[in-house]
């Protein structure tokens, strides 16, 4: 079993993740409730849109058990981002745990978010699946993101936290829960189910283009319904004033 006592790094259990992922003496999120009350309405509206389901696997590796969701696109109607949350033992003691809450978590999203702003972190701390590190944009494992997240701690990312609330609200942390659902873990498990984080964003990138394009539609065919409909009342009135201006020529000639 790996030794994950190393208090550098930032190590998070699923409960952590929900409730307070940057630690309790962070203030960098100050403003966490409010986070989390937005998250959670976009939780419930996408589980309404979704038959209250999300698509998902369970693995077992070892003692590692490993979730991978196909979450929902809040934005984009026929968009999912490939979500792994792997729970790993943080000592020999939770092995005979009914539960996975005291389990360690490696987590790892294509989303744009994850990838831009927490991969590098991740990476950093250990908490990116090893199986999953192919799948990781070079560039986001290798700069760290100033802009994005400069003090480069792990907060709030919306498919990641979808996806552990899921896991807290249907008991998929019971063990017992998963006997039936397991798959045994292969080195091909994923191979040509999960996206690069690269490819994903080509695909998000896709969709915003496309959005784009049907506002500029929308608004050009908008405007030229405008147009239209001017032109129509211009046509009336000069049809009402070429008529009135015969009408008043036959009175002049009577």
């Amino acid at each position: 079993m790996q030794n994950v006592n190393d208090n550098n790094l930032i190590q998070l259990h699923i409960h952590d993740l929900i409730t307070n992922p940057t630690g309790k003496k962070s203030a960098y999120f100050a403003s966490r409730e409010v986070i989390k009350r937005d998250l959670e309405l976009k939780y419930r509206s996408l589980l309404l849109k979704h038959e209250r389901k999300f698509e998902y696997k369970v693995f077992k590796k070892e003692e590692d058990f490993i979730f991978h969701f196909k979450i929902p696109s809040t934005t984009f109607k026929d968009l999912n981002y490939d979500v792994i949350i792997d729970f790993y033992p943080e000592n020999e003691e939770c092995l005979d745990d009914k539960n996975l809450t005291r389990y360690l978590l490696r987590i790892f999203s294509n989303s744009p978010a994850f990838m831009f702003t927490y991969t590098y972190v991740c990476y950093k701390n250990n908490m990116i699946p090893r199986e999953m590190i192919r799948f990781c944009s070079k560039e986001a494992l290798n700069n760290a993101p100033e802009i994005r997240n400069p003090v480069e701690v792990y907060g709030y990312e919306k498919s990641i936290y979808f996806a552990c609330l899921y896991i807290i609200e249907n008991k998929l942390y019971m063990k017992n829960n998963l006997i039936k659902e397991i798959y045994k873990y292969k080195k091909d498990s994923f191979d040509g189910i999960i996206f690069s984080q690269e490819k994903k964003l080509i695909e998000y990138n896709k969709h915003k283009n496309d959005i784009k394009k049907k506002k500029v539609t929308r608004k050009i065919e908008n405007k030229q319904k405008t147009t239209n409909a001017i032109n129509k009342v211009q046509k009336g009135n000069i049809k009402r004033n070429i008529t009135s201006k015969k009408k008043v020529s036959n009175r002049k000639h009577k």
